[in-house]
């Protein structure tokens, strides 16, 4: 197995075993200044990695919960937009938007635009209280 406590035990038992200034049979048995050495030296390039590889897993992390939170923001707007189109816009419309009338007063897209815009909103804070940070 790899885990740590594992290899610890196992590098400093070998370790102990092939020390001569190690005291056997003796009740305080420690591990010399050179096991300690030897362990620093055998794991620090190791946990130097792990520790790298999570920091750039961090930064990208957050580059992602960056991203989200202004695709939100940027979704928040524009329902905004259409609300207020909806609400005030719209006696405001010339003959040339009709259409554009027409295709905002259709229940059906109106109803999968707002499905759509909820889920984005619920995914963005679902992503947001995994990183136990707050979408406001």
């Amino acid at each position: 197995t790899t885990e740590l406590p594992f290899l610890l035990s196992k590098e400093f038992s070998s370790n102990q075993e092939n020390d001569p200034y190690v005291t056997k049979g003796s009740a305080l048995v420690s591990p010399s200044n050179a096991t300690a050495e030897l362990h620093r030296a055998r794991w620090s390039k190791l946990f130097n990695q792990m520790d790298s590889a999570l920091s750039e897993e961090e930064k990208e992390l957050e580059h992602w919960l960056q991203q989200v939170n202004q695709i939100q923001e940027h979704c928040d707007q524009g329902l905004q937009h259409v609300q207020w189109h909806t609400l005030f816009g719209m006696q405001h419309l010339g003959g040339m938007d009709n259409q554009f009338r027409s295709h905002l007063n259709d229940p059906e897209k109106d109803l999968a635009v707002r499905a759509a815009a909820a889920s984005i909103y619920s995914t963005c804070n679902f992503v947001s209280s995994r990183e136990n940070v707050s979408c406001c």
